[in-house]
């Protein structure tokens, strides 16, 4: 019976913190999702996390340097850290133009 209880309690141990992994990097992802797309650069500290199943232990930073945003997050038994960089669409939108105009000149 012993064995049953203490086999069942690791179950639930390892379950939660497979849970708390995963609340902590979509949150992490979200937090730097929203930095990356938005476009006014006052707003950039502005942001709110939902704090949908987090706990208050968990350490989530994000932080814009230049066209990089990096998002960090840490809990009792995690650490995650993403970086990506910042959506441009007026950027995106030339480097295709310049693309599309290279593909149209080469058929000719």
């Amino acid at each position: 019976m012993a064995i049953l209880i203490f086999s069942l309690s690791a179950m639930i141990l390892s379950a939660y913190r497979i849970h708390d992994e995963t609340a902590g990097a979509m949150a992490v992802q979200e937090s730097v999702e929203k930095l990356r797309h938005i476009e006014d650069r006052e707003k950039d500290r502005d942001i709110g996390i939902r704090r949908v199943y987090l706990k208050n232990e968990y350490n989530i930073e994000t932080k814009v340097t230049g066209k990089n945003i990096t998002g960090k997050g840490k809990g009792a038994s995690w650490k995650l850290e993403i970086q990506t960089k910042r959506y441009e669409p007026k950027e995106f939108l030339r480097l295709f133009s310049i693309a599309e105009e290279g593909i149209l000149d080469n058929r000719q």
